[in-house]
């Protein structure tokens, strides 16, 4: 064999060691292409899955402040009527209590007078008493000087 066959043998020899490389790149590249293509629709899937779950979360969020606001005024309103309620009590309360302070005085002026005149009443009964007495006491001097406990002797 000459030294041209022989290379030509080597030539083949390595286009075929290289067109079994080349097949089994070709091969693995085809496999990437399919595993690149399918992780490419797992992406897209998990994209609009995200996209979706974004304006899930979005929309859930702007209805938890929309709700927020509508509590916050709920809760403004009811508020503000408790003040107003409390301010009319306490008014109501100030009101209640001057009537029965008005009332307490007039019930102590009363009350002193009426002292007053128990006192009178007393002092009066006391000397009522004692007039009593010495009008008992003078009729009692009289029966006795009768004698016979008030009856005429007959």
């Amino acid at each position: 064999m000459t030294t041209f066959e022989s290379r030509l043998d080597r030539i083949e020899a390595i286009l075929e060691r290289n067109s079994i490389d080349i097949n089994t790149l070709v091969q693995r590249l085809d496999q990437i292409t399919v595993n690149t293509e399918r992780d490419r629709e797992q992406a897209e899937r998990d994209r609009r899955t995200l996209v979706d779950t974004v304006s899930t979360l979005s929309t859930r969020l702007d209805q938890i402040a929309t709700n927020a606001e509508q509590e916050r005024l709920t809760t403004r309103a009811v508020v503000r009527e408790l003040v107003e309620t409390a301010e009319a009590d306490r008014l109501a309360l100030v009101d209640s209590i001057a009537e029965n302070k008005e009332k307490i005085t007039t019930l102590t002026e009363r009350f002193d007078r009426f002292m007053e005149e128990a006192a009178a009443d007393r002092q009066q009964a006391a000397l009522d008493r004692t007039a009593w007495s010495a009008e008992i006491r003078r009729i009692w001097e009289y029966l006795l000087r009768q004698g016979n406990n008030g009856h005429s002797a007959a």
